[in-house]
């Protein structure tokens, strides 16, 4: 998988992110819209203040076309309450503190190339709690971005032995003879292993 030859790479980063707040019943925040290439590591949310707490939902919805969106409620209902290699799971579920924790924790890190957007909805009106409360919350969530594609894409071809030239089409993969490139003839430096004009 790409994302264990990241060590080797260059051209991003990490990105660890810390947001707490307070949260109204029937709000819906945006946590963070991300328009970038990269894997989401974790997410981990804790929402507390009542029982209603445990309806909250965090949305992780990538590239516009893959949510993700859970709630304690929602993963004590599924018994995802151990950490599960595939998804979301509940860490805390506390209804004496009104304590509610969750892990987005997956053993493979979730790749989006186009966008990644977090989100943290309430519910529309109390439903365990006689009068709307206000919740707290905070939500940590770690990623790698690719901040600089050209220099990523560079770094990617290097490991895995692919050279090109600037504005050429042609490249020279180890191990065969020389590409050919549209226009003329063409030739291999020896040393560097480049395809380019003779």
């Amino acid at each position: 998988m790409l994302y264990t030859a990241l060590p080797l790479l260059r051209g991003w980063t990490y990105q660890w992110t810390d947001v707490s707040d307070v949260l109204k019943l029937g709000e819906e925040k945006l946590i963070d819209r991300l328009d970038a290439l990269g894997w989401i590591l974790s997410i981990f949310s804790r929402v507390e203040g009542s029982k209603d707490a445990k309806y909250v939902k965090i949305s992780v919805e990538v590239d516009r076309v893959y949510p993700i969106v859970f709630s304690a409620y929602d993963l004590k209902l599924a018994s995802l309450i151990m950490p599960v290699n595939h998804g979301a799971f509940l860490t805390c579920y506390d209804d004496a503190e009104g304590v509610y924790v969750m892990a987005l924790s997956t053993s493979q890190p979730i790749p989006f190339c186009r966008r990644v957007e977090i989100k943290i909805i309430a519910p529309t009106a109390p439903i365990e709690e006689e009068a709307a409360i206000p919740l707290k919350y905070r939500i940590s969530y770690t990623l790698a971005k690719v901040i600089d594609r050209d220099e990523f894409m560079r770094s990617l071809h290097e490991i895995f032995g692919l050279y090109s030239i600037p504005g050429r089409e042609a490249a020279w993969i180890p191990g065969r003879e020389a590409a050919w490139i549209p226009g003329g003839a063409a030739a291999r430096d020896p040393d560097r292993g480049v395809a380019w004009d003779a």
